[in-house]
């Protein structure tokens, strides 16, 4: 029969893993972004909900101060982004999108830093058509024209590009 004595030592024991394991995993932030990252998704796939799938401003899908928003679609490679950006950041490195056709990365801007970025499934709001563009902070809303079932679509528009 175990004591008291020992449960506690053993509740003690699996807590201190716990918090060891997510220290681990926090180490340089990798948790948070991650977690981050999944969570501006998420934004974009409620904003489509709530709209009945007709609107994404993207302004609104994260907190941080960005200025600019570029998109990025399948198989993009290093030097279209950088050339675009304006300065160097590894993209392939990053999100392996030069090998995918099933997401876009957003890229969140401000001066010449990356602020964020999310590998976006493209099931959940395509952004394809806007690949190789960048949109300001305030004219990164996207309307879509002719409002059909499901998520992807192609029929999106800026109304200020």
């Amino acid at each position: 029969m175990e004591t008291r004595t020992g449960k506690y030592m053993k509740l003690f024991l699996f807590i201190l893993f716990i918090a060891l394991t997510g220290i681990i995993l926090n180490q340089n932030g990798y948790l948070n972004k991650e977690v981050f990252r999944h969570q501006i998704s998420n934004n974009i796939k409620a904003q489509l909900k709530v709209s009945n799938g007709t609107e994404i401003d993207l302004s609104k899908v994260i907190k941080s101060n960005f200025e600019r928003v570029c998109i990025f679609g399948p198989y993009s490679q290093n030097k279209g982004v950088e050339n675009l950006l304006g300065f160097k950041w590894n993209i392939e490195a990053k999100t392996s999108i030069h090998l995918d056709d099933g997401h876009n990365v957003l890229v969140f801007i401000r001066d010449t830093h990356v602020i964020d970025y999310v590998k976006h499934p493209r099931n959940l709001g395509d952004f394809a058509k806007f690949s190789g563009q960048c949109f300001d902070k305030f004219n990164s809303k996207f309307i879509r024209k002719y409002p059909k079932k499901g998520l992807t679509h192609d029929d999106f528009y800026s109304p200020n590009k």
